[in-house]
């Protein structure tokens, strides 16, 4: 398990790379001006030598220096950690499945079809006609409707973009229209063989229609098409409706992460 889900946090690293990182005696320090607790957390990755006590303490030193909460990720790695930190007030906050799905069974994606309104605000008939946009770069106009549907403040954008742009693996970045109406994007990361999807968001008031299922489809099938043999993810646990989508896709739990924080 623990090999497995180092491989995973490996990947994830390249997916949601941060601004800046520091290796400390087996944990894997990372920075990015304070924006998503991913890219500003401690991470175990290796054999740790030193006292917990002692390295918690060095943590928070570190990023007191920036401004930044200490803030440390759990994965199965880090269950002894886990234990310390609960002894010194850190709170177990977000906690996280990862997912994957074998894309060797997987057919093709629906790029049109019926989508059902089921009481929500958006005008959305029984039947529409839905186009899926896949562009192979960051542009402006994916880039203002993943940040304006995932409701990343402004003061965030600029350095979410930085991110973005540390990303050097290929990027597939989805799109679903309706009537030429931007209503749900995503994006997928592709590396060994896997495509990871990452915020798949769908504008608030055309949820339940079934967008994000076409857009999830159309990014693991695109994903399969550049020689990804394996989907991944990671949903907040507590997230019943993206649960259920990605079962619904065939994706299963591997591990579950969480974060400690001090409240």
């Amino acid at each position: 398990m623990e090999k497995d889900c180092l491989y995973f946090e490996k990947l994830s690293f390249n997916t949601h790379p941060c601004l800046a990182e520091e290796a400390y005696d087996g944990w894997l320090l990372r920075y990015a001006e304070g924006y998503t607790k991913r890219a500003n957390s401690v991470n175990v990755v290796g054999v740790s030598t030193g006292s917990f006590v002692e390295k918690i303490k060095k943590c928070e030193e570190k990023y007191g220096e920036r401004n930044l909460p200490a803030v440390f990720k759990i994965t199965p790695m880090a269950s002894e950690l886990d234990e310390v930190l609960e002894e010194r007030g850190y709170t177990a906050v977000d906690k996280t499945n990862v997912m994957t799905v074998d894309l060797t069974k997987k057919g093709k994606p629906e790029s049109k079809g019926k989508a059902y309104n089921k009481g929500k605000t958006a005008e959305v008939s029984d039947e529409v006609e839905m186009s899926v946009i896949i562009e192979e770069k960051f542009t402006e106009s994916w880039q203002y409707y993943y940040f304006t549907f995932n409701k990343v403040s402004p003061s965030s954008v600029p350095t979410a973009k930085k991110i973005q742009a540390k990303i050097t693996n290929p990027v597939l970045c989805a799109t679903v229209y309706v009537d030429k109406k931007a209503v749900a994007c995503g994006l997928g990361v592709m590396e060994q063989g896997y495509v990871g999807l990452l915020d798949i968001v769908v504008k608030e008031e055309y949820r339940g229609c079934g967008f994000g299922k076409v857009l999830c489809k159309a990014l693991l099938e695109k994903g399969k098409e550049g020689g990804a043999t394996t989907g991944y993810l990671q949903v907040g646990d507590s997230n019943e409706v993206a649960k259920r989508l990605y079962n619904g896709l065939g994706f299963e739990d591997i591990y579950s992460y969480w974060y400690r924080v001090k409240c």
